[in-house]
């Protein structure tokens, strides 16, 4: 088990476009950042070559029973670094 619990720390999204049901829209999230203890999720929503909006997740590794902060594993930062650099990039 690498940590017993990861729950967000911090949430932002912004729409810069409107989008509406039915809309083909394409998805893209990346790890933006790792830090000791957590790292940003980014994501950015697309319609056609538009950006339609955008946002970011910090995420937190924590002890579930104690509540505090636990810094990610090694192991867990080098996965995350190595999937974002095999990503093609668009």
């Amino acid at each position: 088990m690498l940590f017993p619990y990861i729950g967000p720390l911090r949430r932002a999204f912004f729409v810069i476009n409107d989008m509406h049901q039915g809309d083909a829209l394409k998805v893209k999230a990346r790890v933006s950042e790792i830090r000791g203890a957590s790292f940003i999720l980014s994501y950015q929503i697309h319609k056609e070559e538009a950006l339609m909006a955008e946002g970011e997740s910090t995420l937190l590794a924590m002890d579930y029973t104690s509540r505090k902060p636990r810094r990610l594993p090694a192991s867990f930062k080098k996965a995350m670094a190595e999937f974002e650099a095999d990503k093609p990039s668009s």
